[in-house]
């Protein structure tokens, strides 16, 4: 079988432009992997049918082999990116990634709440790493993905009485150039402590700075250190809990789901609501001790104070 990148006489320039970069490159590094399983089986495809049937069979030879149901999904939809026309003769394909999907189910994350990622963003400031603990605040109030906190840019953090919003604006808004659901959407930091923390840690800083300068994989690894000095490490917490943290809190207080919809940029109510659902039953599984409970508390009421001590305690040892 040809390459990823010849299949398809009538695939131009403009098709590969229809997705995101990223995408694009998975679709075709699965798509090159699947080629490869063809051509060392000796495969020779006369027609749609012995398509799908060799990627079945490919499917078939990923879950065996304990492969990523991922890369399986990226090669069945780089074949029909590739090759548009071959979409309504996937059939069998499809059929077994429905079977793969069911037979491995996917790990529901719970969310955090506002206590546990005070404490954990504590947890982390005593250690020094200022951006990472501040990382953990502004992605549970804005509700904002991994990919959103470490793109954000000190332009991107608006103030009151910035010029490019005029005067009538008086609180902390965030631009985030890209987003799942579209480019150039906005939020507002919600919470007076993080907005007021953040304005600080950005205050006099160049435009074109990163916010928050902690490495992605760095983030993940101090999360997972502060969840397991709590006891928490079972749980499964990875940072999109915080996304989902700040949605259920927000109805756990009534907000409109129209509003967290909004504020969460999801492009549809149904999304919204199964999002909300699942988080408030998994808030419910969630077995947390009391008294990391009560020390939880203590460092969501006393947030401020406690960042300003320890930045100054930080800055006297400097």
């Amino acid at each position: 079988m040809a390459s990823s990148s010849s299949s398809g006489s009538g695939y131009v320039k403009l098709m590969g432009m229809a997705l995101a970069p990223k995408t694009l490159a998975k679709y075709s590094q699965a798509l090159d992997l699947f080629l490869d399983f063809c051509n060392r089986q000796r495969f020779k495809a006369m027609n749609e049918r012995d398509v799908d049937r060799y990627m079945t069979l490919y499917l078939q030879h990923l879950y065996d082999s304990g492969q990523s149901f991922h890369l399986g999904a990226c090669a069945v939809f780089g074949l029909q990116h590739k090759v548009p026309w071959m979409a309504h003769h996937l059939n069998g394909s499809k059929l077994a990634l429905k079977g793969w999907h069911r037979s491995s189910p996917s790990v529901s994350h719970p969310p955090l709440t506002w206590e546990l990622t005070c404490l954990l963003s504590v947890w982390m400031a005593v250690r020094g790493e200022y951006d990472a603990a501040l990382m953990m605040l502004v992605g549970f109030d804005c509700y904002l993905r991994i990919g959103e906190l470490m793109n954000l840019t000190v332009q991107d953090v608006a103030m009151a009485n910035d010029p490019r919003i005029g005067a009538a604006y008086r609180g902390v808004l965030l631009r985030l150039g890209k987003t799942k659901t579209g480019t150039n959407q906005t939020v507002t930091v919600e919470s007076n402590d993080v907005a007021f923390l953040l304005q600080q840690h950005v205050r006099g800083r160049k435009v074109n700075e990163k916010v928050f300068s902690v490495p992605q994989t760095r983030f993940y690894t101090l999360m997972r250190q502060a969840c397991c000095a709590f006891g928490l490490g079972e749980h499964g917490y990875t940072p999109h809990s915080l996304r989902h943290g700040g949605a259920t809190r927000h109805f756990l207080q009534g907000k409109p789901i129209a509003d967290i919809q909004f504020r969460g940029r999801w492009s549809n109510a149904k999304s919204v609501r199964t999002y909300i659902q699942s988080g408030r039953a998994l808030l419910l599984l969630t077995n947390v001790d009391s008294d990391v409970f009560l020390v939880a508390q203590d460092c969501s009421r006393l947030i401020r104070p406690l960042y300003h001590y320890l930045l100054k305690l930080a800055s006297q040892q400097h």
